[in-house]
């Protein structure tokens, strides 16, 4: 007996909420399905990476720098669609699943460069399972999202826009420029002596530092000298924020979040089996 795979497509209708594409999968034994044998996953060592190595990895995949007037300028989940890309009759365990992500701004105008924060995943509330999707940025504001099935049974996929590349490149900014926004004091302690001494990652080097550095991971951090005591004698660490935000009004609008609604785009049949 075969069974149906109801594909639909939902986009949040809420401008700065999340782009949804749900499939409801109904699996059976079908003949016309061969044992699919999944690839052995096997630990593949890789070389161990420092913080410094780790952020000069992420430049590639960040959007570029853009200036937009207004948030009708940024990614649109509302107007932005997701599809199948070449649909089957039917699927079996251990087929892919490819789903193409075409990103618009809210004006519905074609997004001509990457830099979306996307996650994907397919999973079976029933079966409790569940399986990242390897999400490819094509850099034209197109995106691959490919699923392997794992497991015969219903399967719902789900594709999220967590953040628009706007908002990815605004932290991004943030970050960098403003190291300053949470403020670090370290407290020396020296028998009945304390003394404490602002600390971070990004200190006036004209004066005189006691730095602390991992030298597994190169990462480094560092103290203002405290008047008397040694720099070993630091004993804890505090942080708080400072006031103000540094993101601009426009930027923050873009993380906003609210319970967003869902539009029925579009569904097919497919089938899916053993």
């Amino acid at each position: 007996m075969e069974m149906t795979f109801l594909f639909i497509l939902f986009i949040a209708a809420d401008q700065f909420q999340l782009l949804w594409l749900q499939n409801y999968l109904n699996l059976s034994r079908n003949k016309h399905c061969s044992i699919h044998r999944l690839p052995s996953i096997a630990s593949v060592p890789h070389p161990e990476m420092t913080v410094d190595d780790v952020m000069l990895s992420l430049q590639g995949d960040l959007p570029p720098t853009s200036v937009w007037e207004s948030v009708q300028n940024t990614s649109s989940p509302a107007q932005s669609t997701a599809s199948l890309e070449h649909p089957q009759a039917q699927y079996c365990m251990g087929d892919t699943l490819d789903v193409r992500v075409d990103m618009r701004d809210h004006s519905g105008r074609p997004k001509t460069h990457g830099g979306d924060f996307i996650l994907a995943r397919i999973h079976s509330p029933k079966l409790q399972a569940s399986a990242a999707g390897a999400v490819t940025d094509l850099r034209n504001g197109s995106y691959r999202v490919r699923f392997t099935l794992l497991w015969p049974g219903e399967v719902q996929v789900s594709v999220l826009l967590m953040h628009s590349s706007e908002a990815v490149q605004a932290l991004w900014r943030s970050r960098q420029l403003n190291y300053n926004k949470i403020t670090h004091k370290g407290t020396f302690v020296n028998g009945s002596k304390t003394e404490t001494s602002e600390c971070g990652f990004q200190l006036n080097t004209s004066k005189s530092l006691c730095e602390y550095k991992d030298e597994r991971d190169g990462e480094s951090y560092a103290c203002y000298i405290p008047p008397t005591l040694p720099c070993h004698s630091i004993d804890t660490m505090s942080s708080f924020n400072t006031p103000g935000s540094p993101l601009t009004k426009e930027e923050a609008s873009l993380l906003t979040r609210s319970i967003p609604g869902v539009t029925n785009l579009f569904e097919t049949e497919l089938l899916h089996g053993y």
